[in-house]
């Protein structure tokens, strides 16, 4: 099963689950839900590294683990949602998850271009 792992598939689709609890943890700030914002991160955290052990040198899960711990650290004191440190980590997490919906959206038009010259599709 291990040795029929697509990896780079695996690596996708954390990359957009991520970035959708990380979209969640947003709601749940603006909403003022501070707990359960800094869990949606933590948990998210946790996510991201138990699938990184399967791909360990995945570049772009490195980095979303890195960006994951940065966003954790920007929400641990916040307060209120007109907190700096709150607006900081809005700014910095829609760049983030629009950076991940690009790419998914020019992997997703590269893809049935790709796949319609595939031995299988003729």
């Amino acid at each position: 099963v291990e040795q029929s792992l697509n990896r780079y598939v695996l690596a996708d689709v954390v990359a957009l689950v991520a970035s959708e609890q990380s979209k969640l943890a947003t709601k749940f700030l603006d909403s003022g839900d501070f707990l359960k914002c800094r869990q949606t991160l933590a948990d998210n955290g946790a996510f991201i590294a138990k699938n990184a052990l399967l791909v360990p040198t995945d570049a772009r899960l490195i980095e979303l683990s890195g960006k994951n711990r940065n966003q954790e650290e920007q929400v641990k004191n916040v307060k209120s949602t007109s907190d700096p440190a709150a607006n900081s980590y809005r700014k910095l997490q829609r760049a983030d998850s629009y950076e991940v919906d690009q790419q998914m959206r020019s992997r997703a038009v590269a893809e049935p271009a790709k796949s319609s010259s595939s031995p299988r599709s003729r």
